[in-house]
């Protein structure tokens, strides 16, 4: 008699091993790690790993959709509980630099799968999803602060692709300064870059 298979334990089980996959794609590039690796930093053998996953591919890429997921969630349920349009910019940004050591870890990995995406299609789409979840919830914002009147008529795909190009470009910044006020200069010339985009041009600039 097949035994039965618990869902809720092969859930646990597999987010266990994307959660063990991150770890180790912090500590070395994609191209040098094995499913032996991820294994023992599960704590599980080859075989458990293999039966989730069957090769790096499937769960570099299962790792990277999942941890966009969190991060997208996260974005989005800050956003809709800020009190205004602007209070959202602040709390997108304020869920991107949620610290130096975050904006590290993140980019270390989105770096890597970044590179692969233009080479594989199957990482390009996964990178794909990631911009098209930016660019909903930066939509979603601007749509209203520009139904609320605080921001500008502006053309909507364009004002969402802008927003992730900044933040993007602030961070990948941010990585190469050494400077010790440099997380918190960057976070506010992003605020302040988005903000001056979206504001009216008769607005007050509100002190950030």
């Amino acid at each position: 008699m097949a035994r039965k298979v618990d869902p809720e334990l092969q859930a646990l089980r597999r987010e266990e091993l994307l959660k063990a996959t991150y770890q180790v794609l912090l500590s070395k590039p994609s191209k040098d790690i094995t499913l032996e690796d991820i294994a023992t930093r599960a704590g599980v053998s080859k075989g458990i790993t293999v039966y989730y996953f069957k090769t790096k591919e499937e769960i570099f890429r299962a790792c990277w959709s999942w941890l966009i997921s969190r991060i997208g969630s996260r974005m989005k349920a800050r956003a809709q509980a800020a009190s205004d349009p602007v209070a959202a910019i602040e709390a997108v940004v304020d869920t991107v630099f949620a610290g130096p050591a975050e904006i590290r870890d993140f980019y270390t990995i989105y770096l890597d799968f970044m590179s692969q995406g233009l080479r594989n299609p199957g990482f390009g789409q996964v990178n794909t999803e990631f911009y098209e979840l930016c660019r909903e919830v930066n939509h979603d914002i601007v749509t209203e602060g520009i139904r609320q009147g605080c921001f500008r008529e502006v053309d909507l795909a364009e004002a969402a692709a802008f927003a992730r190009a900044i933040i993007d470009g602030m961070c990948l910044q941010l990585l190469f300064d050494a400077t010790p006020a440099a997380f918190e200069t960057y976070r506010q010339h992003c605020l302040n870059a988005l903000l001056g985009y979206l504001r009216p041009p008769h607005a007050p600039n509100a002190p950030l």
